[in-house]
């Protein structure tokens, strides 16, 4: 498998009561991934809840309780295998150009 972005979306304030969660987590991958029936992650310490296959099987989603803090490695698992370092960290998003 070869995983190639990491996105994480803070889950917006008025939502998070609802579903307990701080973020969500989408991992781009440059082949499909849907012939993988169990993936598991962590990012940093925690475990990627609700992690699956996306429907066009390009990437995998799932939710975080708490934000990652910069540099918090992914390790992922699948089928049942031991976590494998991929290789991706949290990064802070860039903030783009002032104008």
């Amino acid at each position: 498998m070869s995983l190639t972005t990491l996105i994480v979306l803070p889950v917006p304030g008025e939502l998070r009561p609802l579903l307990d969660y701080a973020a969500r987590i989408f991992v781009g991958s440059d082949v499909l991934l849907r012939q993988y029936a169990n993936v598991a992650a962590k990012l940093g310490n925690q475990d990627v809840d609700g992690l699956g296959v996306e429907a066009l099987g390009e990437s995998l989603s799932g939710y975080v309780k708490v934000m990652p803090q910069v540099g918090d490695a992914l390790r992922v698992a699948i089928d049942d295998s031991e976590l494998v370092d991929t290789g991706l960290t949290y990064q802070l998003p860039d903030p783009g150009p002032n104008v």
